[in-house]
């Protein structure tokens, strides 16, 4: 398959489908009338792949340029789509008559001699007649009927209006993108024009000749975005509707511009020959021939005084460029202040200068003054205000204000003592509690010094030896006697500890209610003189390294290091801090400059200074 078959075999989702590909390149001429819908879908696929195929600069061209905005309709365009599998396309010709007739496809001369846009509606809807065309037309059409409908394509190169429209696109928003300091940004010759935008529509084939005159027909008439005037090419400002026409400073600029161009390749060409004579050069000194090696000094010599001639040249021609380009803006910038003057001076006109805007000013003062005179008057008329009533009225309100709100507060204090509890009912529940708590202290018995000695030696004496209880097996059964352990358990104090609380709080309320002075303690002068607690008492932990209330601390030998650790640390921080270095922002800001003054040799450094 040729290369052209194989991108649109490749590129194109229609002709990846083995059915379709053989339904596009059969003869499908008879669908027009069976399956109208199916006809016009396989001309609108075959026009899309012409126009990928142009655009990618697949298609075949005059000689070997690819046009990437022209197809060169022909034999050697049919060839360039024959199939491997299905020959020729059958049905091209149809193809290119349908793009035509809707305007996708224009003959390239209808395109370079009309002077009717191709937005206009009546592009190309009335054929022109002649008697060529009448002839032709009646010839084409008995041919048809006698020998069927003929499948050769119409020769002449077709112009791709969606790859111009799309290549102007791209041109305009390159040329947006690029900051216009001056008016030679908007000004470009053929070729330079041409070797700006080359690549804009494709990055791997460029633009032909043949393309950019398609081109610039297309933005000079249809898009009206630039100015054309021989081989000068002009862009329209931003500011402007319609581009303003090629000057013959604009021409003298692009071909200043051109020359500078020039200059720039030959001055290339002259480094890159320097280059290469000076290591022809060494080559042949190293291969000792003499007379090649003088040779080529000889032409790098020439090379290197002939660009030096071209530098000096490229320097006076972009100085003369430069020169041109100023003297255009200057143009501009007057012109721009010459039409603000003039803006100004019809303003000015439209006010009535000086003058005018003092009799408008006077004007307003006199009504301003005589606006004032009657606001004055009027105010004089109007009926005075007794100050005296307005005293007494706001008294009335801060009076009625003042009653609303204590009405507010004697509603809350009532409120308040409505819900405080009755005192003949909390008078007659303290009784009961009283009541209550008298009864538990009838139960409390109280023994005598001499009495709660002799329970403590009943108590020792039945306690087992822990000797004898190892000697005993654990098997054998012991019988208890009366007099071996208590019969009942001690009772708990957690009881009468509650009661005695709780009358104290109630002798707290009620002073008149007095209690034994047996009532008030739980436990016997005895045992409060001994600090003894019985059996039953939970010892506390202490208040430091479990010390209990009475006992003397007995050191372990860690006592000391911890001590003087804790001190030592502090005396360390003390020292630390009085000795600390000044890290101010002063300090380090007067010992840089000191360093600095010493390295140039301002101050000399004291300890490097010579004794006297």
């Amino acid at each position: 398959m040729t290369d052209l078959v194989e991108y649109i075999c490749t590129q194109e989702e229609a002709f990846r489908n083995p059915n379709r590909l053989a339904s596009l390149y059969s003869d499908f001429r008879e669908q027009q009338k069976i399956n109208p819908d199916g006809y016009l879908a396989n001309l609108d696929t075959w026009k899309k792949a012409l126009e990928h195929a142009a655009r990618a600069g697949v298609l075949p061209g005059s000689g070997a340029t690819r046009n990437l905005l022209i197809i060169d309709a022909g034999n050697q365009l049919t060839r360039a789509l024959q199939h491997k599998d299905y020959g020729l396309p059958t049905c091209l010709r149809e193809v290119l008559q349908d793009a035509t007739k809707r305007g996708a496809f224009v003959t390239a001369q209808d395109w370079l001699t009309s002077t009717q846009s191709i937005y206009d509606k009546s592009w190309f809807k009335l054929p022109k007649m002649s008697v060529g065309g009448v002839l032709s037309g009646a010839w084409e059409l008995g041919r048809n009927k006698v020998l069927g409908p003929s499948t050769q394509v119409p020769a002449g190169p077709f112009v791709v209006v969606a790859n111009v429209e799309a290549a102007a696109e791209a041109i305009l928003n390159q040329q947006r993108k690029q900051p216009h300091v001056s008016i030679a940004d908007r000004i470009y010759s053929k070729p330079a024009f041409l070797e700006r935008f080359r690549n804009a529509l494709n990055i791997d084939a460029p633009i032909t000749a043949r393309d950019l005159d398609v081109l610039l027909v297309h933005m000079v008439r249809d898009r009206q975005e630039i100015a054309l005037e021989r081989s000068i090419i002009k862009f329209k400002a931003d500011a402007e509707d319609q581009p303003s026409p090629v000057t013959q400073e604009d021409a003298a600029m692009a071909e200043l511009h051109d020359a500078i161009d020039r200059v720039q390749a030959r001055l290339a060409l002259l480094h890159e020959n320097i280059k290469k004579s000076g290591l022809a050069a060494k080559e042949a000194v190293q291969l000792k021939q003499l007379t090649r090696a003088k040779t080529c000094l000889r032409s790098k010599k020439l090379s290197e005084s002939s660009a030096e001639h071209y530098t000096t040249l490229s320097v006076q021609l972009e100085e003369s460029y430069m020169k041109l380009q100023q003297a255009a803006d200057h143009v501009g910038m007057l012109e721009a202040m010459k039409a603000g003057a003039e803006a100004m001076a019809l303003l000015n006109k439209q006010v009535g200068g000086a003058e005018g805007v003092q009799k408008v000013m006077d004007s307003v003062n006199e009504e301003i003054a005589t606006t004032e005179e009657i606001t004055n008057i009027i105010n004089e008329s109007a009926t005075p205000v007794d100050e005296s009533e307005i005293d007494d009225e706001f008294a009335e309100l801060e009076k009625a204000e003042k009653e609303k709100q204590e009405k507010e507060e004697a509603a809350k204090t009532a409120e308040l003592l409505a819900e405080l509890p009755d005192p003949k009912k909390l008078r007659k529940a303290e009784d009961v509690e009283t009541g209550e708590i008298s009864s538990l202290m009838s139960h409390i018995t109280v023994s005598t010094p001499e009495q709660e000695e002799k329970e403590e030696r009943l108590l020792h004496s039945c306690t087992p030896h822990p000797r004898l209880g190892a000697r005993h097996d654990s098997h054998i059964s012991t019988q208890r006697t009366p007099h071996t352990y208590p019969r009942d358990p001690m009772p708990s104090l957690a009881p009468f500890r509650a009661a005695a609380r709780t009358s104290t709080a109630v002798a707290t309320r009620q002073p008149n209610l007095k209690f034994p002075l047996s009532f008030r303690r739980t436990f016997s002068q005895t045992k409060s003189t001994q600090g003894g607690h019985g059996p039953s008492y939970d010892p506390p932990s202490g208040w430091l390294f479990g010390v209990k209330p009475g006992e003397k601390y007995q050191k372990e030998g860690w006592e000391g290091v911890w001590y003087w650790g804790l001190y030592g640390s502090f005396a360390v921080a003390i020292v630390a801090y009085a000795f600390k270095p000044d890290t101010s922002i002063q300090t380090w800001a007067l010992e840089e400059a000191r360093r600095r003054l010493e390295a140039e040799g301002i101050l000399q450094d004291p300890d490097t200074k010579p004794r006297e």
